[in-house]
């Protein structure tokens, strides 16, 4: 089963008057335009894939919902409809998709105690500075160039 009879099915059927509206130029036609259907639900499923970044899963409810919404508003832009309705389907639908994405995205997270410092203007990065707990406490010494011990 295709995006396109999963819309049907939840719009009404085939003898739907809204989806024969949306889908053909004359509103008197007595039947579902299934080219332009299938249009508009290969841009939805396009739309999903790209915000998502999943790929679109027959199998999997939640896809279909979003993109049957995706569907209805793809149809209501191709049929040139600038209306309140219009603008609520393109808002469900991306926020939709999004959402979505944010449910399912692998988000970096630690456990770690360390924390990171900020950087500072003008400053050195902590392990570019001296460290060394020894500095002040070794007396220099002047070394030998000849490599024979002063004993």
């Amino acid at each position: 089963m295709a995006l396109a009879d999963e819309v049907k099915t939840r719009m009404g059927g085939s003898t739907s008057s809204r989806l024969r509206q949306l889908t053909n130029d004359d509103g008197t036609q007595g039947s579902i335009n299934d080219t332009v259907l299938t249009a508009a639900c290969n841009d939805a499923i396009a739309e999903f894939q790209r915000i998502t970044g999943l790929a679109f899963d027959l199998t999997n409810a939640t896809h279909i919902a979003i993109c049957i919404d995706g569907a209805m508003y793809m149809l209501e832009k191709y049929k040139g409809r600038s209306s309140a309705i219009g603008e609520q389907q393109r808002k469900a639908f991306y926020s939709a998709c999004s959402n979505f994405r944010e449910s399912v995205a692998i988000l970096p997270n630690t456990n770690s105690v360390l924390t990171a410092s900020s950087e500072r203007a003008g400053s050195r990065p902590d392990m570019d500075r001296n460290n060394s707990v020894f500095r002040e406490r070794v007396a220099s010494r002047p070394v030998n160039i000849s490599g024979e011990d002063d004993v």
